[in-house]
């Protein structure tokens, strides 16, 4: 299964299911060859507080820098989520990190994927969030849906 993380971003999933760490509440058939999607859940509080604990763990060296990025990113403000983004990367991301080899090649936008997922992470009070899903004439990286509705201040967002 390691060796599939290599050739295909949604391995990742099948990792984390078969290892407790999520689990499939609903099945969907889609398309014509009525292919299945999963939707999936965390599993239990202590899985929640782990992966809570993990993005906290990663951000915590530039604490004002994260809430500096999600406030860029609620006020539309592109040049400033940038800024924010790179501070955050500088400070704490190695080269091996984004690249997943010694040699330099791999997937990096994986890794940016789960990045940007985590400086959103504790929006989901305001927000739900989706990763990677079909919708139109392609796959959107990210969206958040307002959990209430109107809301000016917790604007829709697709990346």
């Amino acid at each position: 299964m390691f060796e599939q993380l290599e050739q295909d971003e949604n391995a990742i999933w099948s990792l984390m299911l078969a290892s407790g760490y999520l689990k499939a509440t609903e099945v969907e058939y889609r398309g014509i060859l009525r292919d299945p999607w999963y939707h999936l859940m965390i599993t239990n509080l202590e899985t929640t507080a782990m992966f809570s604990s993990l993005f906290k763990g990663w951000f915590y060296q530039s604490r004002s820098n994260y809430n500096q990025f999600v406030k860029a990113l609620l006020n539309s403000d592109l040049d400033a989520m940038n800024y924010y983004m790179n501070q955050i990367s500088m400070a704490t991301f190695s080269y091996f990190d984004m690249s997943g080899k010694e040699d330099g090649s791999g997937a990096p936008e994986r890794f940016y994927h789960g990045f940007v997922l985590g400086l959103i992470a504790d929006q989901t009070d305001q927000y739900e969030i989706c990763s990677n899903r079909e919708s139109g004439f392609g796959r959107y990286d990210v969206m958040m849906i307002p959990r209430k509705p109107g809301n000016r201040r917790c604007p829709a967002i697709i990346m």
